[in-house]
């Protein structure tokens, strides 16, 4: 195998790593937004419960 393909497909490799944790990264920032409007819909259902 030539160098220029081992370099390749390193990169190849550290690129499809690279895209793996931003995915991940975007779900966990997802599920941290919809939890916080979870809290934020729980606690005005709350108040709204309380004014009945």
């Amino acid at each position: 195998m030539l160098l220029y393909e081992v370099l390749a497909r390193d990169r190849m490799r550290h690129d499809q790593r690279q895209a793996r944790q931003e995915r991940a990264a975007r779900r966990l920032s997802t599920a941290r937004r919809w939890q916080r409007l979870a809290r934020y819909a729980e606690r005005r259902a709350r108040r709204a419960a309380e004014r009945l």
